[in-house]
């Protein structure tokens, strides 16, 4: 194995294609950090085993977005609005005032991409939507670049 580069590789990697089921939210931390709470849905259709019939399930998670992007995305997303999330699950507990022990799995998000083509995006300059723009890939092309067949280890 002399000579070979070993890749590593993430074990905790998570991509979902969903839309937000509410404006985003976003705070700051008493260090003036910015954070940006989201709440999307990825949806999922099936064939019902046995049957011709349809079913749909929906997946609801929390995602929270730190630093300069999730200022600029608190400006653009909105209720509605279709988004490709990269990052990695985490976990958090807590108890509450009576005792009950609660706890939440999100999403610790890398990077979001706006996936929606905003129809004013002729009124700004070029140079304007350069500077403000996600990558404008389609999901599909978006989920390629990131899982590269040079990247499995198997």
């Amino acid at each position: 194995m002399a000579g070979e580069t070993v890749k590593q590789v993430q074990q905790n990697y998570v991509v979902h294609q969903a839309r937000l089921c509410a404006d985003p939210d976003l705070k700051f931390t008493p260090s003036g950090t910015a954070v940006l709470e989201l709440r999307v849905a990825c949806n999922r259709r099936y064939k019902k085993p046995g049957t011709d019939d349809w079913q749909d399930q929906s997946s609801y998670w929390g995602v929270v977005v730190w630093g300069e992007q999730a200022q600029r995305l608190a400006e653009r997303l909105h209720k509605g609005s279709p988004v490709l999330v990269e990052g990695e699950l985490r976990s958090r507990s807590w108890e509450t005032k009576d005792g009950k022990k609660q706890s939440v799995v999100y999403v610790h998000a890398r990077r979001v991409a706006d996936m929606e083509r905003h129809s004013d995006a002729g009124d700004a300059t070029a140079e304007q939507r350069q500077a403000s723009a996600e990558p404008d890939l389609t999901p599909d092309a978006e989920v390629d670049r990131l899982l590269d067949d040079s990247d499995i280890p198997f």
